[in-house]
């Protein structure tokens, strides 16, 4: 989960990572990131993340590398 518009605080009100945290990822409990388009801050670790789980369950359903 990839919470965007980190760079805003200044312009808006933003909830704390931990609130989001609460509010969106309590039942998932998937690895989560702040993010910032702009400076591409947490955007890497986001996809890094995404294809690992994406490979993992590939390698999961398909019975590679057993």
């Amino acid at each position: 989960m990839q919470y965007n518009k980190r760079d805003l605080e200044d312009l808006v009100p933003l909830l704390s990572i931990d609130q989001m945290e609460n509010d969106l990822n309590k039942q998932l409990k998937v690895p989560s990131f702040s993010a910032s388009a702009i400076n591409g801050e947490g955007v890497g670790k986001t996809l890094k993340e995404c294809l690992k789980l994406t490979l993992i369950a590939l390698q999961k359903e398909f019975k590679w590398a057993e």
